[in-house]
C-alpha cells in the first residue's frame, strides 16, 4: 500500500498566527506595559553616572637634555605610551590623589529600601516622618573637615544621625558622642577625630561614614579610571574618570594629572642631575687627555729643528682640536643644565 504524502504541515499558517495574536492581544499589551514601567523604574531608582576626561601629551625623553651628540644614543626619543599608562595608573600616582583629596573618607546617607535611590534623587511625595525620617532626600548631604580612626577602626561604619542641637555618632564600639558643625569630636584614648563642616539635613536623618584602607581607596580610584591612547604612536593619552558626581570627577582627575606631572617633573630633575654628574667625571678625563696631547706635541717640536707638520704633527693637532671641542661643549653642556635645572621647579597645572 502506498503512502500518502503529507502536505502542508510545516507551513506557517499566518491567518491562524495573526488571530492567536490577536486573542491574546490584552496579556501581550499588559507585558510590554509592565516592561516599559519596569525599565522606567530602574533608571529612575539608579544614580546618574558622569564621566570626566582629558588630554596628556608625552614628551620625547630625548629632548628633554642637550645632550652632546655622543651620549644621545643613551636615551630614547619615542614616548613609551604603554609604560606611561601603567605609572599613570600606579599606586605612587592615585596614592598622591587620595591623600591630597581624602578619597579615603565615605560618606553615604541612608537610603530606603527598593526606592531609596528614587527618594534620594527627586523630591517624591512621600511623607517624611516615622519610619521614614533616616533616609535621604535631595540635596541633603554632611561634609567633612576632619575624620581620623585607629587603625582597628578602618572600613567599620560611623553612624550619624542629624540631631536639634548638632549630630550624635555611633562608634564601632557601641559608644556614641555628640556633637556640633565645626566642632572636634574626639576620644583620645583611641586616637579618634571627626569634625563636621557642613550638615545639610534635618533632624533624623542617617549617614554612615566610613574610613576604608589605603588600598581599597586607590583600587577604587584605579576602577573609575581609564587611560587609554588616542591613536597608535600619537604620544597623547586620553585619561577619563567616572563618577556620579561631575563637580568631583573633574576634581579627582586634575589631581590625579597634577600627581602625575609631578612625577615627571621629579623624574626630569633625577635624569637631569644624573647627566650633570655624568659630564662632571668625564671632565677630567678629557682635560688629562688634552694636556698629555698638547704634552706630545710640545715633546715632539723639540726634539726637531724645523717644524714639519708631518702626518703624525696634523694627526696630534686634529685630537688636541677634537679634544678641545669635545671639552668646550661638555662645559656648555653642563652651564645649560645647571641653569634649567634648579632645587626650585615650577609646578604645571593641567586642565582636564
Amino acid at each position: 500500500m502506498a503512502n500518502t504524502p503529507q502536505t502542508g504541515d510545516d507551513e506557517i499558517d499566518l491567518g491562524q498566527l495573526v488571530l492567536t495574536i490577536w486573542k491574546g492581544k490584552f496579556v501581550i499589551a499588559l507585558c510590554a506595559v509592565l516592561a516599559l514601567m519596569f525599565g522606567a523604574f530602574s533608571v529612575a531608582n539608579t544614580f546618574a553616572t558622569f564621566q570626566a576626561d582629558a588630554l596628556l601629551q608625552l614628551e620625547k625623553r630625548g629632548g628633554q637634555l642637550a645632550l652632546p651628540s655622543a651620549l644621545q644614543g643613551l636615551t630614547d626619543d619615542a614616548p613609551e605610551s604603554t609604560t606611561e599608562i601603567e605609572v599613570f595608573r600606579s599606586r605612587m600616582i592615585l596614592g598622591r590623589a587620595v591623600a591630597e583629596l581624602n578619597l579615603d573618607w565615605r560618606v553615604e546617607p541612608a537610603l530606603a529600601p527598593v526606592i531609596g535611590t528614587m527618594m534620594a534623587r527627586y523630591a517624591l511625595p512621600i511623607p517624611d516622618f516615622g519610619f521614614l525620617s533616616p533616609y535621604a532626600r535631595p540635596g541633603e548631604d554632611v561634609e567633612l573637615a576632619l575624620l581620623s580612626v585607629p587603625p582597628g577602626w578602618l572600613n567599620d561604619d560611623i553612624v550619624l544621625t542629624a540631631t536639634e542641637t548638632g549630630f550624635n555618632v555611633d562608634l564601632p564600639d557601641g559608644q556614641q558622642l555628640s556633637g556640633t558643625v565645626d566642632t572636634t569630636v574626639q576620644r583620645e584614648d583611641l586616637g579618634f577625630a571627626i569634625k563636621i563642616a557642613a550638615l545639610n539635613a534635618p533632624i533624623g536623618r542617617v549617614f554612615t561614614i566610613v574610613q576604608v584602607d589605603e588600598r581599597r581607596a586607590i583600587d577604587v580610584l584605579r576602577g573609575n579610571l581609564s587611560v587609554s591612547e588616542r591613536g597608535r604612536g600619537s604620544g597623547i593619552l586620553e585619561a577619563r574618570f567616572t563618577g556620579p558626581d561631575s563637580a568631583d570627577n573633574v576634581r579627582i582627575l586634575n589631581a590625579i594629572l597634577q600627581s602625575y606631572v609631578q612625577q615627571n617633573v621629579a623624574r626630569s630633575a633625577a635624569e637631569a642631575q644624573s647627566s650633570l654628574e655624568f659630564i662632571n667625571s668625564q671632565l677630567p678625563e678629557a682635560e688629562r687627555e688634552l694636556r698629555a696631547a698638547e704634552r706630545a706635541l710640545n715633546d715632539y717640536r723639540e726634539q726637531q729643528v724645523a717644524i714639519d707638520l708631518t702626518f703624525e704633527t696634523e694627526n696630534i693637532l686634529t685630537q688636541i682640536s677634537a679634544l678641545e671641542t669635545q671639552l668646550a661643549d661638555l662645559q656648555r653642556q653642563e652651564d645649560e643644565i645647571s641653569q634649567r635645572y634648579t632645587p626650585s621647579l615650577s609646578e604645571l597645572s593641567p586642565v582636564a
